[in-house]
């Protein structure tokens, strides 16, 4: 906060937008004590109004002062008034100017809450932004005109730092700690001296530290680097061309299989989707969830990543329990003692019951 506030006393605008409100507040009080009863100033909104009518020099003509004293301060207030106003114009288009350009430079820091962060880029990019229904902010090396043709070619909500995913700064201008969801992406070996998946490993540390808990999903290159992906905190880690070798497997097993599991993954559209399961939802069984929902196709039921905390396992009766909360709490340590991962399961049984589950993918008709 402190910080803030001196940064901004730092700027020239803001330095005279305080001196602006000064001179309107200081000769609107002596053109108040000057003029009463000589040009009908009746109370200090009249002399305020004068003032600010003299300082754009716009000059109505409605109040005029009468006095020698009056006159005087209305000639002060125009020559202040003219180069102050001329001066505070300048600075103020001089910084809208400086913002655009840092904007489209990948400079700025965003103000988002709930989005989706991709760090590092490559063409897999492009069909993030085509599926996802959240803002998007991108923090990578890129060049303006990849992102310019980025912009372009998307009607999504999309931002973009230029610089780094392993440092703290970019990411924290990416807001990262109020991200839903970040994606790391495999970089482009041309644009690296290093290994791309150890960039990637760098990367997710730093995710890592400045927001331990969302969700982190990873692309690499090598199969045998994702146990060590897994262990600096991923929470899925996506092999390169995995899903395609996956998918061509299909073709022994049945054309048809292929089609359908191709036409999924590459629909233009947001064939899955996912629903929230409501309080009443979760009193549900799968089968009757289905038949209270015949309008989509539900395929799969979802839990959400979870903390376990020491008050959840403590037992609040015992006396014991009771003390090793107190000194938990007394050194402000984290009582973080696990955590449960997220898990999907697919096309579970009938009476499997909702109530420990989050959500539910689904496919909708088209």
């Amino acid at each position: 906060m402190k910080k803030s506030l001196v940064e901004l006393f730092s700027k020239t605008w803001f330095k005279l937008s305080l001196f602006f409100v000064f001179l309107l507040g200081v000769s609107s009080f002596l053109f108040y004590l000057l003029e009463p009863g000589f040009t009908g100033i009746k109370d200090f909104f009249l002399a305020l109004w004068w003032t600010v009518v003299t300082v754009t020099t716009v000059g109505y003509g409605d109040i005029v002062p009468s006095t020698g004293a009056g006159k005087i301060l209305g000639v002060v207030v125009m020559l202040t008034g003219i180069g102050l106003v001329s001066i505070l114009t300048g600075n103020l288009a001089s910084f809208l100017m400086e913002k655009r350009i840092k904007k489209r430079k990948g400079q700025l820091e965003v103000n988002l809450k709930g989005h989706l962060v991709i760090l590092n880029w490559n063409e897999f990019g492009w069909e993030i932004l085509k599926k996802t229904g959240l803002p998007v902010v991108i923090v990578a090396p890129l060049e303006e005109d990849l992102f310019e043709q980025i912009k372009a070619e998307t009607e999504k909500e999309v931002y973009y730092l230029n610089g780094s995913p392993k440092r703290e700064n970019f990411l924290k201008k990416a807001k990262l700690q109020m991200a839903q969801t970040a994606i790391i992406l495999s970089p482009d070996k041309s644009k690296i001296t290093n290994d791309p998946d150890q960039e990637v490993l760098y990367t997710l540390l730093s995710v890592r530290e400045l927001a331990p808990s969302i969700p982190v999903f990873v692309e690499i290159l090598e199969p045998q680097n994702k146990s060590h992906i897994i262990r600096a905190g991923a929470d899925r880690v996506l092999i390169r061309g995995e899903a395609t070798s996956l998918l061509l497997s299909q073709v022994s097993v049945s054309p048809f299989i292929f089609t359908f599991a191709y036409k999924l993954l590459t629909s233009s559209g947001n064939l899955l989707k996912i629903k929230r399961l409501s309080g009443e939802e979760r009193k549900m069984s799968w089968k009757e969830f289905k038949e209270n929902n015949r309008e989509i196709v539900p395929l799969a039921l979802c839990k959400e990543r979870a903390t376990i905390s020491l008050s959840q396992v403590l037992d609040d009766n015992s006396n014991l329990d009771k003390f090793i909360q107190e000194i938990f709490d007394a050194c402000g340590v984290d009582d973080t003692v696990s955590s449960l991962e997220p898990e999907v399961v697919l096309n579970p049984e009938l009476e499997t019951s909702l109530a420990s589950f989050d959500a539910v993918i689904y496919m909708s008709y088209v």
